[in-house]
């Protein structure tokens, strides 16, 4: 993509951020008041917000330890310390707070390709987000059935069938093989081509391994699970009251629509999704407060200690650069 294209690709999203902040503004403005946001904030006590950010962390942990097993499923002798895999997840949540649909994970890259091949780097990390984007979508579905709306049904279940197709492109290895012979046409590039590749072998060893695939997909479902209790802790120390079975039925959605990249960390996305999957069960106020909440605990507060593991990796690229340049 050229810098033109890039600028402009910015510039929509950016102006689509605006439309839904203001269209959320003249929704909201005489439904919803900041006093009452932050009397709500004051009045939860250290050990609730303590127990908040505490799952916020523990589901970081277990998403770096699905991640570790992945890469190290593949067929290498690198052992890395634990850290390894966790910092970079940390800071992939501060580029997400400002990069649109989650893209800020492909940061990932950078921590760990001086110990795995390229293509098995983004191979592991597409392939740990595909999956939880398919326990998401699982989640999702589930949902349709008690919440019962046209709209939500049709987006969950075009994910669903979309990323379907997206593992069977590259699970299977025919299929594969013709869409890379695709890009290669377009690419004659020695070394993308063998990124392809890699990247290829990189699910065809996954996939050969079924067991440690049902593995993946418990520990993404067990993250959802404990971030959908989370979301209900949230509510519940917010003074909201709703079952837990109604918002197991709702929060996957209005996670999944906030993954679409027209807003920034969500934000004003997640807001509206909300807005329209509790309208009927808690006031806008309410709605508004919780999704304030989740914004902070869970995608500021992971981003800000994101900031630390970002930095030094710039300062480590800054260095290999100073040193290649005095060997020059």
């Amino acid at each position: 993509m050229t810098s033109k294209k890039k600028i402009i690709s910015l510039l929509i999203k950016f102006i689509s951020f605006l439309i839904i902040i203001f269209l959320l503004y003249l929704y909201l403005k005489d439904k919803f008041s900041f006093s009452f946001f932050i009397s709500s904030i004051t009045n939860l006590s250290w050990i609730e917000l303590g127990i908040i950010l505490f799952i916020t962390n523990a589901i970081i942990i277990l998403r770096a330890y699905n991640w570790k097993i992945i890469l190290n499923t593949t067929k290498n002798n690198v052992k890395l310390k634990f850290a390894k895999y966790l910092s970079p997840i940390y800071a992939s949540q501060a580029l997400n707070i400002v990069i649109p649909g989650k893209g800020g994970e492909l940061i990932r890259f950078f921590y760990v390709r001086d110990y795995f091949k390229t293509g098995f780097c983004v191979g592991s990390i597409l392939f740990e987000r595909i999956i939880d984007l398919l326990c998401l979508l699982i989640f999702s579905v589930s949902g349709i059935f008690i919440i019962k709306n046209i709209y939500t049904t049709i987006f969950s279940l075009a994910g669903l069938i979309g990323l379907i197709l997206i593992l069977i492109i590259f699970f299977k290895k025919k299929v594969f093989n013709k869409f890379k012979n695709l890009i290669f046409k377009k690419v004659k590039s020695k070394k993308i081509q063998n990124v392809f590749n890699d990247f290829g072998d990189f699910y065809q060893e996954i996939g050969a391994k079924k067991k440690k695939l049902i593995l993946f997909v418990l520990f993404s479902i067990v993250g959802w699970v404990i971030s959908i209790i989370q979301c209900f802790l949230m509510l519940k120390f917010l003074g909201i009251n709703l079952s837990f079975l109604s918002v197991l039925s709702r929060i996957p959605i209005g996670i999944l629509i906030t993954l679409i990249p027209v807003s920034f960390g969500g934000l004003g996305t997640r807001e509206a999704a909300f807005l329209f999957l509790f309208d009927t069960l808690i006031t806008p106020e309410k709605i508004i407060t919780f999704s304030l909440l989740f914004y902070f605990s869970r995608i500021l507060f992971q981003g800000l200690i994101g900031i630390i593991p970002l930095v030094n990796i710039k300062s480590k690229k800054k260095n290999t650069l100073i040193k290649n340049e005095n060997l020059n």
